[in-house]
């Protein structure tokens, strides 16, 4: 949009526009559900109709802003997820483009194998988060297997990282570390500027040894974690040339 701020005005105009009409039809109970990222909207009418008209109106809002969309349906794409209604409940699972040629970092590649491996469990991690049942995670995580072996990838190596993703883990992946099986503990970030005499300060040390029990209570955080940030030419020469005692 040429500038970051364009976004958040864009979202003031987009509330400002929608904001009455969405209230007059959730009141009158004609609009079960209304979300917008963006430009992306998923919506739930109790009829064609009232759907119908509530777009048309919406359009004659602002001449310049037209919106269209999928026809009244039981399943639509929102972002990265295909929502569908399925009886009386709202299911959904990843979204994928017909057109999506799936090109996978190659096996071949100069990537270090922990690219890899990394890569290939968040997208097993997506899956099991964003599918709602769990025949929905095991026909797209068959399908990236097939697609892995396609771009080289040894069907061993692959087995290793699937077993570690597992639908029944789910709700632990979503609300909990999956490594830990617990929330993470809070940290704080100590970042300061690296100079040539930072090496003579061992500045881990030194936190650990004057982080009292009655900071970490304060803080909810353990030692904190040393950040080096790297001054420009000016200041670390600046910087350099201070005594430290």
């Amino acid at each position: 949009m040429g500038s970051s701020i364009a976004v958040i005005f864009a979202q003031v105009f987009m509330y400002d526009l929608e904001i009455k009409l969405v209230r007059e039809y959730r009141n009158q109970g004609f609009l079960l559900l209304y979300k917008r990222y963006i430009d992306d909207i998923l919506s739930i009418f109790t009829s064609k109709e009232y759907a119908s008209k509530f777009w048309a109106t919406l359009s004659k809002r602002y001449a310049s802003i037209n919106f269209t969309g999928a026809d009244y349906c039981k399943t639509t794409p929102f972002l990265d997820l295909q929502v569908s209604i399925d009886g009386n409940k709202i299911t959904y699972r990843p979204y994928q483009k017909e057109l999506n040629n799936y090109l996978y970092l190659p096996y071949k590649s100069f990537h270090t194998l922990a690219t890899k491996r990394g890569f290939i469990k968040g997208e097993l991690l997506r899956f099991a988060t964003h599918s709602k049942e769990a025949r929905h995670f095991r026909a797209l995580r068959a399908l990236f297997f097939t697609r892995l072996c396609y771009r080289g990838y040894p069907a061993k190596m692959l087995r290793r990282i699937f077993n570690q993703v597992r639908f029944i883990d789910r709700e632990k992946i979503l609300y909990k570390d999956p490594n830990l099986g617990e929330e993470k503990p809070r940290r704080l970030i100590f970042s300061t500027y690296w100079t040539p005499k930072s090496n003579d300060i061992n500045l881990t040390q030194f936190m650990k040894e004057n982080w009292t029990p009655e900071l970490q209570d304060y803080t909810g955080s353990e030692t904190p974690m040393i950040a080096w940030k790297t001054a420009s030419t000016i200041k670390l020469n600046t910087h350099s040339q201070q005594k430290i005692p």
